[in-house]
């Protein structure tokens, strides 16, 4: 039991991270897969960190899609321009109707 918590101390001593925030995330994730993401106005991008093993990994487009949806944000696909964007779910506002109906 000592020599796991001494390797598994180890590992997390020697690995390499970085913290993001969403648009510097989102500029990782586009140089990467060589695509052009958007961020919304409205999202606050200092709310948001995401932690990266280092620089150079792979972010594959899907893990950061669902990690956007965990933080009740959605990636968008434009496939007329073919560029990404992110921004906040469209809110439906449900009308409730009465109808009088006379018997």
């Amino acid at each position: 039991m000592k020599y796991l918590m001494i390797i598994l101390l180890s590992i997390s001593l020697y690995a390499d991270s970085i913290e993001l925030n969403l648009k510097d995330f989102a500029r990782l994730v586009s140089s990467q897969h060589h695509v052009n993401i958007i961020v919304d106005d409205d999202i606050k991008v200092n709310k948001f960190s995401f932690f990266v093993q280092n620089n150079k990994s792979v972010i594959l487009l899907q893990a950061f899609k669902r990690m956007l949806e965990l933080k009740k944000l959605v990636l968008v696909y434009d496939k007329k321009n073919k560029f990404y964007y992110i921004r906040q779910p469209l809110e439906f506002k449900e009308h409730v109707y009465t109808i009088k109906l006379h018997s």
